[in-house]
């Protein structure tokens, strides 16, 4: 399977492949984001803060082995599909 492509904040297209993986230097910001297809941040690393508040997720969810450093910031984010934090480490708070 091919990943699918979606855009984001940044009004810039990006595959699932390229944040599967990814290194997030700074804060990660994904607030009030629609996902509408498979998201997968697995095994990505998160420097800084990373906030998916009010962010929807329309299919599938993936974190797995994900590490975030800074605060990890969910609140009010909607999950169409459990989404998978197996094996994902928080050095700090979460919410």
């Amino acid at each position: 399977d091919q990943p699918d492509d979606y855009v984001v904040a940044t009004g810039e297209s990006h595959s699932v492949q390229e944040f599967a993986e990814a290194a997030f230097a700074g804060d990660a910001r994904f607030a009030d984001v629609t996902f509408t297809r498979n998201a997968s941040f697995a095994s990505a690393r998160f420097a800084g803060g990373a906030y998916f508040g009010n962010a929807r997720f329309t299919r599938g969810a993936d974190f797995s082995g994900a590490a975030f450093m800074g605060t990890a910031r969910l609140r009010k984010a909607a999950f169409a599909k459990e989404p998978d934090f197996s094996k994902a480490t928080f050095a700090r708070g979460r919410d």
